[in-house]
């Protein structure tokens, strides 16, 4: 009744709020006319759609922005959100008359959209791979394609990624056959992809031994690998180039390069003996030059007519190396001269059955030019800046309504005051209780947590909101001595504790005072959570082992933070020095969320249960003060009894017993998986193989393949590391014979 009558106090309040939000929206559309105060920095001009459209890419609140402009009006059409971390960095290429932008998003993850001349936009990588570092240190530009160094949250660097006319395609390094071990850490070999080298990375394996792969993918989707041999070491890279050119199909005699001395001018050379090998043809010397890859069969070479630049005049020709035939660029290169350049910033593009070659100089403008008839178009940033200050159209925006509010006035006011009282009632009805509810957390961090029976009730006399308050008295055994305690409780008339029954309390042996406790209250606040994600483990503690399983210690770092979880590490699984995974505070402590490849469950997909303990052991393993506690659990889930089993480190303040209620989270889907295979055929199976992918909290996952009557079952679930499972182990399972599904029930052997 006092929610409902809360709740319809709440709803008066919001009436006003909600009349002048009627009454400012109006006031707003009549203003629309006006331009925005605030500028984005642009960060980069691209030119669309033959030189109509520019997309600019900008700097937002939340991250960056693709504004999409008509070059004749200047009128905005399209804001395309990039999704980026704070670092605001991206990487783009034209490709087959799309621009693709790459971005490392605010979860870590790579980004890649692709953005059409209608401003169109269509995501590749969706998340799906992780960027360990920054982006600009694992993407790369190279004759028009995107390359990409990506990890998972197991491995800090495992896959390679490219994105090539607008597809995208992965290879993850634990597939190559050709590598005697798994690789263990990747680097670019230096300068690598500048136009005169050959693209590729150096890895070291788990054997100690080294190997090469391509740092762009072969015809086929392919990636060329090299393994030393054992060879001297000058022999063994001069091989792994010889070899990994061939792979990704380019000729390593025949590479393109500027002489260091002057008057620097391009010539080929062999980059596998060293040579060079007769200037580039051009129909006119150029001196000074600068190579500009734009992909893969020109490369444009910028220079000057005379040796010493002050006397000549700047000058440029588009070089195919297929054809060997040369295209007049100069308008071009009389335009990057003009630039205030940062060495290695302009990035040139061009599609092969284009005649328009564009440009894009970040800290200053972005430009194209049409080779065929000598056309040229450029923009600085200052313009396109200048852009979202025009005359917009009649159209009410975010933006436009968000600047309206900044002006303060009058009905803006009063909208805000009317929108916050009933905001703030609701804000105190919400945190009282958490404020209530931290005061109990705080007396049970200070007791410990007993079972206990009532013995005697008395009312007191007192009344508190017309309820009474009852002075209970509770008996129960401390240290293996009998005692009492009286605590004081209002009680609602509705409520009818009885002498007798069965209580929990929380008891202060120092001050010889109790509360009682509810389950309630032995949960977490799932409101007070924190998530720490891309936690590094640094160092492991070994604390001892027990049949299978060893406890450790793990010790992660985030954010110049140490935090060191207790675990059970079963038999043939590993925790990794070096490796990340996603923690959890709750209430002051940290657990482990997510390690490895395991499935990433979201709170809305978990299903809150509760399990009564009916078996207790400890186990000789202890971490913090903690014991490890095994326990068999039984779980109520939609009319069916289930068996689990546990193993938490417990601190020895809380008492666990037979008859004990724990609180279990499970993902909504493994639980209906389970129940629906529960209704089906039973039986033993023999473990065959076993996978672990990670773990879901501190709990292994793991795939297993169990043999049955000469039929094989896939079993995906998290297993209890206490026992551990491996290849040999006869288990229960239920199963589906159509699906060839199962789920593991119990353990038939574990030691």
């Amino acid at each position: 009744m006092k929610n409902k009558l809360m709740s319809l106090s709440v709803l008066v309040f919001f009436v006003p709020a909600i009349i002048l939000s009627v009454v400012m929206w109006r006031d707003y559309t009549n203003e629309i006319g006006r331009s925005v105060t605030y500028t984005k920095q642009v960060k980069g001009i691209y030119y669309l759609d033959n030189g109509k459209k520019v997309l600019a890419v900008a700097e937002s609140s939340s991250g960056l922005e693709g504004l999409l402009y008509d070059v004749g009006s200047r009128q905005i059409r399209k804001e395309i959100p990039l999704d980026s971390d704070m670092f605001r960095q991206y990487r783009a290429s034209y490709q087959q008359d799309k621009l693709v932008i790459a971005t490392k998003s605010s979860s870590n993850d790579l980004r890649v959209y692709v953005i059409d001349s209608a401003g169109n936009s269509k995501e590749l990588a969706l998340s799906t791979i992780p960027m360990p570092s920054y982006l600009e240190s694992d993407a790369h530009l190279w004759r028009g394609r995107l390359v990409f160094a990506g990890g998972s949250k197991v491995f800090e660097y495992d896959l390679i990624a490219e994105v090539e006319g607008t597809k995208l395609q992965t290879v993850r390094l634990n597939t190559l056959k050709k590598l005697t071990s798994r690789p263990v850490y990747m680097d670019e070999v230096m300068n690598s992809y500048q136009p005169d080298e050959v693209p590729m990375f150096k890895l070291d394996l788990k054997n100690g031994k080294h190997a090469y792969i391509g740092g762009i993918l072969g015809s086929k989707g392919q990636l060329a690998v090299y393994e030393e041999a054992g060879d001297d070491p000058f022999d063994s890279d001069k091989k792994a180039l010889k070899a990994i050119a061939k792979g990704v199909g380019i000729d390593p005699t025949r590479l393109m390069r500027v002489d260091s001395n002057y008057p620097k001018q391009a010539y080929f050379y062999n980059a596998i003996t060293g040579n060079t090998a007769g200037k580039v043809p051009l129909p006119a010397d150029l001196y000074q030059a600068e190579l500009y890859a734009v992909n893969e069969q020109e490369i444009l070479i910028v220079g000057t007519t005379s040796k010493d630049a002050v006397d000549g005049t700047e000058a440029a020709y588009l070089y195919n190396e297929r054809t060997k035939k040369s295209v007049d660029a100069t308008p071009l290169a009389k335009q990057l001269a003009k630039e205030e350049r940062v060495s290695g910033e302009i990035e040139v593009y061009k599609q092969i059955d284009d005649s328009r070659i564009y440009y894009v100089n970040p800290s200053r403008s972005g430009g194209w030019l049409d080779l065929a008839n000598g056309e040229m178009q450029v923009l600085t940033k200052p313009e396109v800046e200048s852009w979202q200050h025009e005359p917009q159209s009649d159209k009410p925006s975010l933006e436009g309504f968000m600047d309206y509010i900044k002006t303060w006035n009058a009905i803006v006011i009063n909208w805000l005051v009317w929108l916050l009282i009933p905001i703030a009632m609701i804000l105190f009805v919400t945190l009282v209780p958490r404020v209530i509810r931290s005061r109990v957390q705080r007396q049970l961090r200070n007791g410990i947590i007993l079972h206990g029976k009532l013995v005697n009730i008395r009312e007191t006399g007192m009344l508190v909101n017309n309820q009474p308050m009852v002075l209970f008295t509770v008996q129960f055994n401390y240290e293996g001595m009998q005692r009492k305690v009286d605590i004081r409780k209002v009680v609602s008339y509705l409520e009818s504790p009885r002498v007798g029954d069965p209580v929990v309390i929380s008891y202060n042996p120092r001050k010889n005072k109790a509360i009682f406790v509810t389950e309630t209250d032995l949960q977490p606040d799932l409101n007070d959570q924190q998530v720490i994600q891309g936690a590094i483990l640094r160092h492991i503690i070994r604390e001892g082992s027990y049949g299978r399983a060893q406890g450790l210690l793990l010790q992660f770092e985030a954010d110049q933070q140490t935090f060191e979880i207790p675990v059970i590490q079963p038999q043939g699984f590993d925790y990794r020095l070096g490796e990340r995974a996603d923690l959890i505070q709750i209430g002051g402590g940290v657990r482990l969320l997510r390690y490895g490849n395991a499935p990433e469950w979201s709170a809305d997909e978990q299903v809150q249960l509760e399990g009564e303990v009916v078996a207790v052991s400890k186990c000789p393993l202890h971490s913090q003060g903690k014991t490890v506690m095994l326990m068999e659990l039984s779980v109520e889930a939609e009319g069916r009894r289930l068996q689990k089993t546990s193993s938490p480190y417990v601190p020895p303040e809380v008492a666990v017993e037979v008859g004990t209620r724990i609180p279990i989270s499970m993902p909504r889907k493994e639980l209906q998986k389970e129940l629906r295979l529960l209704k089906g055929k039973q039986g033993s199976a023999v473990v065959e193989t076993v996978y672990y992918r990670g773990t879901v909290g501190e709990r292994p996952y793991a795939e297993i393949i169990a043999e049955r009557n000469g039929q094989r079952y896939r079993i995906e679930q998290s297993i209890e590391p206490l026992y551990g499972i491996q290849p040999g182990d006869e288990l229960w399972m239920a199963y589906d014979e159509a699906s060839m599904e199962a789920t593991m029930i119990r353990y038939a052997s574990n030691s």
